[in-house]
């Protein structure tokens, strides 16, 4: 179950790269960054077939945690807001 101040949501679907998955997770490790790892059925944000097609590039899904998404409650916790921009930060680095 993802759940708010768990940190970013790494999914793990079809299409995601295993190299930039595996990346993310052992950096949040490295940093100790709470995160959670979640498999995707690729439904919603998926537009990975769309780039991959023309470009030789890898795609990697990260999302900040959302309750009621798409509803006027949408609420994030900054914790999860600091802790996806700090693996990003890091992962941007390296």
């Amino acid at each position: 179950t993802i759940r708010q101040n768990g940190g970013p949501v790494i999914t793990r679907d079809f299409e995601d790269s295993r190299r930039l998955g595996k990346k993310l997770i052992d950096i949040a490790r490295e940093m100790d960054l709470p995160h959670q790892i979640s498999f995707s059925n690729a439904i919603g944000s998926s537009n990975s077939k769309t780039y991959t097609q023309f470009y030789d590039s890898e795609v990697q899904s990260i999302g900040i945690p959302v309750e009621t998404m798409h509803s006027y409650t949408e609420t994030v916790d900054i914790r999860d807001i600091d802790a996806t921009f700090a693996l990003l930060k890091n992962f941007l680095s390296v």
